[in-house]
């Protein structure tokens, strides 16, 4: 079975650690389960709603193309999730779907990753009409090799931006590409001098002419540091948001704006016993860093999704600190302060060898949100399950995938 690679901080992390990205596995995406019984080898690492009878789902299906494994895709109406076929570019061995943006039940456009012959990664594009999916292959920069769009982000059906992450010499670079309906192109994302590659793993868009893109970039003498680029239509604009103080890496992972004067940020950061979440707002101008709530869990915030400017909805793991293990994990924001929110533990999900993230999550309204992502049983990335939650406003219940 093929090892899948991301192109967002675990992209970013492996290159300037020296492990080669094309051998890299698992995903920013996260695990997965569902009410009663998970589905294997199905992780999910995002989802997008157009109603509450309607959401797109996309993942990873590890038993697809021959054992490669391949790009996975799942609707739901209301009731239950249905697996669609996702056909891949001729001449390519598996792949991967880690962002989905919708628009409407016959638009749907999904982004990821498909393998080469020779064990590197190209740039994937999947259009969805309510029936079938057709795959594409964004042009990538001269010299680019392990390349993966992470997020994509549609104002109309027309008019898309999807960011991810590409490796030129050893060293990984932001990368960013814009649909108008009939074909991609390739945008260049600029970093601030003295800056060293660079990854982009979430991206959402308030109009055709504002943008925002989150992720890391690294220094020569640092891990990770937490980057955010604006995008107005024409070009980038880098911007290095406020990090928790004390920390050695840290990273944005997901963004949701309601205007181009209101967005939120979410990611991690890293301290001596491990990972602890935290939030960023984005007012046109600047980032302010707002506090996490206490809740003595370690983790990661992976996705975020604002049904307003007052209300918010955050999604990734915890656990103990020192622990290698998590569980689901949900923050809310009501304009002034986050809060936790408890998040039922997967089937088969609550043992010591067992870990779960949620991924990827979307509002309808303050009491209409879905979230996807994985569960991972032992330490092999091999062994993993799909699952999904449905939250009213005051509790979350997992349900079922296919």
């Amino acid at each position: 079975m093929r090892s899948i690679v991301v192109a967002a901080g675990a992209l970013l992390a492996l290159v300037l650690s020296g492990v080669p990205a094309a051998a890299a596995a698992a995903s920013a995406a996260v695990p997965a389960a569902q009410s009663a019984k998970a589905s294997p080898e199905h992780p999910l690492s995002a989802v997008s709603c157009v109603s509450s009878r309607y959401c797109v789902a996309v993942g990873y299906n590890e038993t697809a193309d021959g054992g490669n494994g391949g790009p996975l895709a799942e609707t739901w109406n209301g009731r239950a999730w249905t697996a669609e076929t996702v056909k891949l570019p001729a001449a390519t061995f598996g792949g991967a779907l880690f962002g989905v943006s919708c628009r409407s039940r016959q638009s749907c456009l999904a982004v990821g990753e498909y393998f080469r012959q020779n064990d590197d990664t190209g740039a994937l594009a999947e259009a969805w009409n309510g029936s079938t999916w057709t795959a594409a292959k964004p042009p990538v920069p001269a010299g680019a090799t392990s390349v993966a769009l992470s997020g994509i982000s549609c104002v109309t059906s027309v008019d898309c931006v999807a960011v991810g992450s590409y490796v030129r010499d050893d060293t990984a670079v932001g990368l960013a590409e814009t649909w108008n309906g009939h074909h991609w192109s390739d945008v260049p994302v600029k970093l601030a001098a003295g800056r060293v590659g660079g990854d982009l793993d979430g991206v959402s868009c308030a109009s055709p002419k504002s943008c925002v893109a989150v992720g890391s970039y690294g220094l020569p003498s640092a891990d990770e540091i937490a980057l955010a680029e604006s995008w107005n239509g024409k070009s980038w604009t880098a911007v290095r948001p406020p990090a928790p103080t004390g920390n050695t890496s840290a990273a944005l992972d997901g963004v949701s704006c309601t205007s181009p004067t209101n967005c939120i940020a979410v990611g991690w950061y890293t301290k001596a016993n491990g990972s602890l979440g935290f939030a960023e707002s984005w007012n046109g101008r600047k980032w302010t860093r707002f506090p996490m709530p206490k809740s003595g869990g370690y983790g990661g915030l992976y996705s975020v999704s604002c049904a307003s400017p007052q209300y918010c909805l955050a999604v990734g793991d915890g656990g103990p600190a020192g622990a290698s293990q998590g569980t689901p994990a949900s923050d809310l924001w009501n304009g002034r302060s986050w809060s936790n929110q408890r998040v039922p533990v997967p089937p088969r999900g609550g043992g010591s060898s067992a870990s779960s993230t949620l991924q990827g999550v979307k509002c309808l309204s303050t009491t209409d949100c879905v979230a996807v992502g994985e569960l991972t049983l032992g330490n092999n990335e091999q062994n993993q399950y799909g699952f999904s939650g449905l939250w009213n406003g005051r509790t979350w219940k997992l349900t079922a995938t296919v």
